[in-house]
């Protein structure tokens, strides 16, 4: 994979962003194996000497538009693989074969893949349950192997189990399985649990327990309740408090991160929209929750009425689009 692979992989999903170098670096560290030397965006831009052939195609990856600022060019992303893996490929919209190797390799093809917000709005006006089914099965190919086991947990959690916890199971669980489950990236994971830690160090087990008993007994129908009560965990922002209720009640809630806002944004069909084009997706607010979850709601609904079914839930609304572009 060369460099230009990496950058591409990483900011297919990205395009219409800014971003400043240090940013770019970050996320080209934490999203690729790349080496910090190598970050170097102005080869995928605005052309250095040691510029990517890439410069001035449709392949271009960012348009300078500042001192150490870039945004993401809607570019065109090929990514190179086998045959064979391009066979199972549920986003490869055409192929160009290049030449065969010799020695009974398989051959290497180019793959164009469609921009995210194109594949989002095909998937959402689809009518055919492969294509949902498909889009749901990809989410568990994304899950690493060494969060696989929390993964089926939580997607197999049993309310009523946690409903009867006392207080310490209640904190033990947030802070052994549902934090770890949310937060994956170590770093996440040590800031947000040193707030949820207090409740244990300063003797407020019973505030803590306090709040799953109004979680179990609020009406489920109302976000912004439900939103309000699980961000009052501390620890939990928005998109925290949704990822709890969802995987407490996932007939009623689904996870609201950036993902899912960068996806939406991509279909016009959306009565919302606009209003989901204003929010910032690194930082959600209760009432950015609301409209999502609401979407997700609706979406949920529709599909188990076009396909016979019970099967779709806002939960699993948010699976397909965390997934969608990756």
């Amino acid at each position: 994979m060369t460099n230009h692979d990496r950058f591409a992989s990483v900011f297919s999903n990205r395009m219409g962003q800014t971003f400043s170098t240090a940013d770019i670096e970050k996320l080209m560290v934490a999203e690729s194996d790349i080496q910090r030397g190598s970050v170097l965006p102005n080869d995928h831009g605005t052309g250095n000497k040691g510029q990517c052939d890439c410069v001035a195609t449709d392949r271009q990856i960012f348009d300078r538009v500042g001192r150490g600022s870039y945004r993401v060019r809607q570019f065109r992303h090929f990514e190179a693989s086998t045959a064979a893996k391009v066979t199972g490929s549920p986003r490869a919209v055409f192929r160009i074969p290049a030449m065969g190797q010799s020695g009974g390799c398989a051959a290497q093809v180019a793959v164009y893949r469609e921009r995210p917000e194109d594949s989002a709005r095909k998937l959402w006006n689809s009518t055919d349950s492969k294509d949902w089914d498909g889009a749901l099965d990809h989410y568990w190919a994304l899950v690493k192997p060494s969060n696989l086991q929390l993964e089926r947990e939580m997607a197999r959690l049993d309310a009523e189990t946690v409903r009867l916890m006392n207080a310490a199971q209640w904190y033990e669980f947030l802070l052994e399985r549902y934090f770890r489950w949310k937060y994956t990236a170590p770093n996440r994971y040590a800031s947000t649990t040193k707030l949820l830690r207090g409740y244990g160090e300063n003797g407020q087990l019973a505030l803590l327990y306090d709040i799953k008993e109004r979680l179990f007994s609020f009406d489920k129908r109302n976000i912004a309740q439900g939103l309000s009560l699980a961000s009052s965990i501390r620890g939990l922002g928005t998109a925290g408090a949704s990822g709890l209720l969802a995987v407490l009640f996932p007939t009623y809630f689904g996870t609201v991160d950036q993902f899912v806002v960068k996806a939406f944004v991509g279909i016009p069909e959306l009565q919302e929209r606009n209003a989901i084009a204003a929010m910032n997706p690194e930082s959600l607010t209760v009432r950015d929750g609301i409209v999502l979850i609401e979407v997700m709601r609706r979406k949920a609904a529709e599909l188990n009425k076009l396909f016979s079914a019970t099967k779709w839930t806002p939960r699993k609304v948010d699976m397909v689009f965390w997934a969608h572009g990756r």
